[in-house]
């Protein structure tokens, strides 16, 4: 690695070990997994409602449910961030603030993927879901809504 950092721009050899380090972290906290299917060989890792769910959607497009997503999405978000307080028009008020975060972070794409990132993916993947959706699925992109 050292011999490869020599030629790169000193911006561009930390972010390499800022990447790799990322990696690191990501391999490390997935070693429970990875040393469960070790011992396990046999055993399953997806869930059938979920694999179900997408399959079904793949195989009918017009059940593809984003509006649905986004609506769950910000209902969600205004139930976590704004409890016990409701905002009527929350959904509205997301994807202006989203517009202007992506409008003002400009050409930074880190920080862009690092607030409406998430936001998008969430909606993008539970598009795919066909069950009702739960309040404490989205927990983890809320800090993006905030």
């Amino acid at each position: 690695m050292a011999g490869v950092e020599a030629r790169l721009s000193p911006a561009t050899a930390r972010q390499m070990r800022l990447i790799l380090f990322g990696a690191a972290v990501i391999g490390l906290l997935e070693l429970p997994l990875l040393l469960d299917l070790a011992m396990h060989p046999g055993k399953g890792t997806s869930s059938p409602l979920i694999v179900n769910s997408v399959v079904f959607t793949a195989t009918h497009p017009r059940t593809l449910r984003v509006a649905g997503a986004f609506r769950a999405l910000s209902d969600a978000c205004a139930y976590i961030l704004l409890s016990p307080w409701m905002f009527r028009w929350f959904a509205s008020l997301l994807v202006v603030c989203a517009g202007v975060t992506i409008y003002r972070t400009g050409r930074n794409v880190t920080l862009t993927c690092a607030t409406v990132g998430p936001l998008v993916c969430a909606v993008v993947g539970f598009s795919f879901w066909q069950l009702p959706f739960a309040h404490y699925w989205f927990l983890t992109v809320a800090p993006s809504a905030a």
